[in-house]
């Protein structure tokens, strides 16, 4: 099985510029919090998706470069492969349902602070 390279370069750029938005976010956030006088606990939480989206780039990479090639030469170990990539694909949409659930929580906190 073959992958496209330009759209996992275009995946993995995607990616790492979403972790530069959250990290940007974080900052203008601890500047917000700062001006409300509330706990900067919540700013750590765009952080912490960044580090899950890091994390969804390595097990991608690992994915690309362990599982894809391996399925063009697979024969009877084709199984095993597939297996063993549907529960890579688990463990990546895992994360982003992680990542997207604590920056969402984010803003809704925030949110609730900032609307009493």
């Amino acid at each position: 099985m073959r992958f496209d390279l330009r759209a996992e370069i275009i995946f993995f750029v995607s990616i790492l510029l979403f972790v530069f938005a959250l990290l940007y976010y974080t900052r203008i956030l601890n500047r917000l919090l700062k001006l409300i006088g509330k706990p900067k606990f919540v700013s750590s939480f765009p952080v912490i998706a960044g580090l899950l989206l890091i994390a969804i780039l390595i097990v991608h990479g690992i994915k690309m470069i362990y599982v894809y090639p391996r399925l063009a030469i697979a024969g009877l170990d084709l199984y095993n492969l597939l297996v063993l990539s549907f529960k890579i694909n688990f463990l990546e949409n895992l994360l982003f349902l992680i990542a997207g659930f604590f920056t969402f929580l984010t803003s809704v906190i925030y949110v609730t602070w900032i609307s009493r």
